[in-house]
C-alpha cells in the first residue's frame, strides 16, 4: 500500500516530507519521490525528485539536488502499472510542470482515459495509471475551469477507490488538496453526488497557527479540535455551519506534536512527543489546560532528527476508559497505561456530550 505525506507551512517542506515518508516505510514500497513548490525569480515552480529502492537513495538524490520550499508532497510506491523506475515513481506532473499528483489506488479505466488524453495532445512520461489524473486536471484547467472545479471534474471520471493529493503552483493562497473516493467496504467509486468540498479553515486565515495540521476530533454536534504538529498547537473550530467554519481558539500544548487526540465529555486529550495533556473544553472558546504528563517510564527519550531540529516524537495515539489513559509510544513499540489521579479530569470526562 502506498504512503502519502503532505505539508504546508513556514518550515522546510523537503525535510519534513522526507521524515514523514520514513515513518511510512513499514508499509512497504519499491520507489519514492517528493515534489516541492519552490520560489524562483520567475515565481513559484514545482520541483520533483524521485528514486528507485530504499528511501536512503531518495535522501542521496535530495542531498545532490537540494530543493527548498514551504509546500510539499511525498509518496512511497508499490508498483502496479509499470515497473519500478524513476519515471514511474510518484509524484507525477502535467505537461507544463504546473500541477503534481500523488495517488493510492488503481484507476480501473485509465487506458480509455489515456487514449482520449493522448488524442487531445497530452504527452505521458510514465506507464502508470496515476498519470492520467494530473493530465485530466490539466485538461479541465485549460478549458477554463478553476483548479478546485477541475480536480472535482477529473475525479468524477475515475473508476475505482482512491486517495489523491494534488498540489499546484497555480493556486493562491498555496494549498494542498486531499481527496478520498470510496464508500466504506465498497468496491465501486463514491458517486459524485455524495461528496463535495463545503468549507475549510487553513493556516492562511490568520486565526491561529494550524501548520502541519494532522489530527481532528469532533464533539457537541458543532465543534472540531485540530492538532497542528509543527507549532505544537491545538485549534478549536466551530463547524455548526460547514460552509463557514470558524476558529474559536488556538492554544499551545506541551512540547508535543498533537499526533493523538480524543474527546471525552468536556475533556480533550492530546498526546505526542513526550507528553500527554488534558484540556478543559467545556467553554470551547476558552480551552484551558488542566494537567500534563511528561516523560517518565512511558516515554523514554529518543531523539528524532527533523531537518536541522531534534524532536522526541514518541507518544502517538490514546484512548480514555474508566479513569485510565492508554497511550501508544510509537518509537519504542509499547503501550503505556496512565492512571488518572486528578478528580477534575475524571469529572470532565464523565460529562454528557452529544458526540
Amino acid at each position: 500500500m502506498c504512503g502519502i505525506v503532505g505539508y504546508l507551512g513556514s518550515r522546510d517542506a523537503a525535510s519534513i516530507v522526507f521524515e514523514g515518508l520514513k515513518c511510512l516505510e513499514y508499509r512497504g514500497y519499491d520507489s519514492s519521490g517528493v515534489a516541492l513548490l519552490s520560489q524562483t525569480v520567475d515565481g513559484p515552480a514545482v520541483e520533483v525528485r524521485r528514486s528507485v529502492g530504499k528511501l536512503a537513495k531518495l535522501g542521496q538524490v535530495l542531498a545532490a539536488e537540494p530543493v527548498a520550499g514551504f509546500v510539499g508532497v511525498g509518496h512511497t510506491r508499490w508498483a502496479t502499472h509499470g515497473k519500478p523506475s524513476n519515471a514511474n515513481a510518484h509524484p507525477h506532473v502535467d505537461c507544463h510542470g504546473e500541477t503534481v499528483v500523488v495517488h493510492n489506488g488503481i484507476v480501473e479505466n485509465y487506458r480509455a482515459l489515456k487514449r482520449r488524453l493522448i488524442a487531445d495532445g497530452h504527452v505521458f512520461s510514465s506507464e502508470t495509471d496515476t498519470e492520467v489524473i494530473v493530465h485530466l486536471i490539466e485538461q479541465h484547467v485549460s478549458e477554463g475551469m478553476p483548479l478546485e472545479a477541475a480536480v472535482r471534474a477529473s475525479l468524477k471520471l475515475l473508476e475505482g477507490n482512491h486517495a489523491i493529493v494534488v498540489d499546484t503552483r497555480q493556486h493562491q493562497p498555496h494549498s494542498v488538496f486531499i481527496y478520498r473516493i470510496a464508500l466504506p467496504g465498497a468496491k465501486k467509486p463514491l458517486p459524485a453526488s455524495q461528496w463535495t468540498l463545503t468549507g475549510r479553515v487553513s493556516n492562511n486565515d490568520n486565526e491561529g497557527d494550524l501548520q502541519g495540521a494532522n489530527r481532528v476530533v469532533a464533539w457537541g454536534g458543532r465543534y472540531a479540535g485540530v492538532g497542528a504538529f509543527q507549532p505544537d498547537r491545538v485549534g478549536v473550530i466551530d463547524v455548526s455551519d460547514p460552509a463557514r467554519p470558524r476558529q474559536l481558539a488556538n492554544m499551545p500544548v506541551c512540547d508535543i506534536d498533537a499526533t493523538g487526540m480524543a474527546i471525552y465529555g468536556a475533556m480533550l486529550l492530546v498526546s505526542g512527543g513526550e507528553c500527554v495533556e488534558a484540556i478543559d473544553v467545556s467553554n470551547p472558546s476558552r480551552p484551558v489546560s488542566v494537567a500534563q504528563y511528561r516523560g517518565g517510564a512511558l516515554f523514554p527519550t529518543r531523539a528524532l532528527r527533523l531537518g536541522k531540529s531534534t524532536r522526541y516524537d514518541n507518544g502517538h495515539d490514546l484512548v480514555y476508559r474508566d479513569g485510565y489513559i492508554y497511550v501508544t509510544a510509537q518509537n519504542d513499540n509499547r503501550l503505556g497505561i496512565l492512571k488518572v489521579l486528578d478528580p477534575k479530569i475524571v469529572e470532565l470526562a464523565s460529562r454528557r456530550q452529544e458526540n
